[in-house]
């Protein structure tokens, strides 16, 4: 079963946001929509449980398991009071979650481990989202992880290969996080600038007031100037929009993508020390006891060979889905940045006319 998925918009009811999640099934023979469609609306909560139920329901050893984003920034009632903000039309508001839980949920919805799954088609399908059970999370559980994690994060890989592919997708994480350090400095400066400009565009208007005898035409030209200010404060926001929605929301999207990563190349590398492990203590093993360490060691082989594939494979997707993604997202970047540099070299061009004209 597929679906075409969209959440496209968000409302607040108290301090909780629903998002609209639309879902309509694909006929798999034909590749057509068919007139069934649903639309529920679900927290942020909901996609956290369906996420749990998913990965507890099925083996996801060695899986690239899409990653959920960060939990949207709700304003509270009382400061939305203080500022006069609208609660019921969040579009702005929440558009960038919004977009951010179209991609998770897509992208569940396309993994051949979850797309059958039927914890998502309820999610999809029913009115009520499915209630919640606390999850419970052991502290020592959580702490033998932890330990876990740091003696086998650093085992030497015995296949050269998978040892490569640890190396770079660290590496990538590292280059990746640091990428979008800088753009959202970028964003940062370009914000503060905005702000200047928006400042001496005030200032202007506001000398532009003062009514001087024989001054009509440099009171006017100060107006104007002050207008084109306004505008290129407009352009500007723009082309924050524009990186953030393009670059910025890949480099986010695959740091969180590239973590999901390195926790299957990381449970592939547990599974290779248990057959370590298990063989070292074949080779001691007493006669009496041989038997039955000898089953455990096979055990552990099928499971390493078996996870060894699952995890080449994510890994190949992930990466061919990678490329291809930022490929379209900085090309996306780069018309969207050209469009509106052009409409802003055309604002500025007419505005030195206009008032050349003066």
């Amino acid at each position: 079963m597929s679906y075409k998925i969209t959440v496209s918009d968000a409302t607040k009811d108290g301090d909780i946001v629903k998002f609209t999640v639309q879902s309509k099934f694909l006929n798999n023979e034909e590749s057509l929509e068919t007139d069934t469609g649903k639309i529920v609306f679900r927290q942020y909560e909901d996609f956290v449980y369906l996420l749990h139920l998913l990965t507890t329901k099925n083996n996801v050893a060695g899986v690239v398991v899409p990653p959920l984003p960060n939990k949207p920034v709700i304003i509270p009632e009382t400061v939305e009071s203080k500022l006069n903000l609208k609660t019921t039309v969040l579009a702005d508001g929440y558009s960038h979650d919004c977009k951010r839980l179209e991609k998770f949920i897509q992208d569940i919805a396309n993994h051949n481990v979850f797309k059958d799954d039927d914890n998502l088609k309820k999610f999809l399908t029913e009115d009520e989202a499915v209630v919640r059970v606390a999850v419970k999370r052991g502290v020592m559980n959580s702490l033998a992880n932890f330990v876990d994690s740091a003696r086998f994060q650093a085992h030497k890989d015995i296949d050269e290969d998978f040892q490569k592919k640890r190396d770079n997708i660290n590496a990538l994480l590292l280059h990746v996080k640091q990428c979008n350090y800088m753009k959202d400095k970028m964003i940062t400066t370009e914000k503060a600038l905005a702000v200047h400009i928006s400042n001496l565009a005030m200032v202007l208007r506001n000398s532009a007031t003062c009514d001087i005898q024989g001054s009509k035409i440099v009171v006017r030209f100060i107006g104007q100037f002050a207008d084109v200010l306004d505008e290129l404060v407009v352009k500007s926001h723009k082309t924050r929009l524009i990186t953030e929605e393009t670059a910025g929301f890949s480099l986010e999207l695959y740091s969180r993508y590239l973590s999901s990563c390195q926790s299957a190349l990381f449970q592939r590398t547990c599974k290779l020390v248990e057959l370590e492990n298990a063989t070292k203590a074949l080779e001691k093993a007493k006669p009496k006891n041989r038997e039955q360490l000898l089953s455990a060691k096979e055990e552990a082989s099928i499971a390493f060979d078996r996870i060894s594939e699952v995890t080449k494979a994510e890994v190949e997707l992930f990466n061919e889905n990678r490329v291809k993604h930022f490929k379209e997202s900085l090309a996306h970047l780069a018309q969207k940045h050209q469009d509106n540099h052009r409409a802003t070299c055309e604002l500025l061009l007419s505005a030195i006319n206009e008032l050349k004209s003066l």
